[in-house]
């Protein structure tokens, strides 16, 4: 294969747009991000499952948005917590 027809393969600006109106009829939540992890695609699906506008979410870390960081280890702490409440945790740190 040439470069000229690698960059014949390339998809355009009016592909990918049409690829976002295709992608944005899926009921399912869709998100794309980049190998930083920041978000390139959001479509409908996930604004109303999650309550954010792609316009508002592009960008940001995923991880960052999706798994603030006092939500992060929540499980371990109300396990921790529980065995403390029933008398069974020996250490907490």
């Amino acid at each position: 294969m040439s470069s000229s027809d690698m960059e014949d393969s390339k998809p355009t600006a009016d592909q990918f747009k049409l690829q976002s109106l295709l992608l944005d009829q899926v009921q399912l939540a869709l998100i794309v991000r980049d190998l930083e992890d920041r978000i390139c695609f959001w479509n409908k699906g996930a604004e109303r499952l999650y309550g954010w506008r792609a316009d508002e979410v592009a960008g940001e870390n995923v991880y960052d948005l999706l798994f603030p960081r006092e939500l992060q280890g929540i499980e371990e702490k109300e396990r921790v917590l529980a065995e403390t409440e029933s008398g069974r945790a020996s250490c907490v740190k």
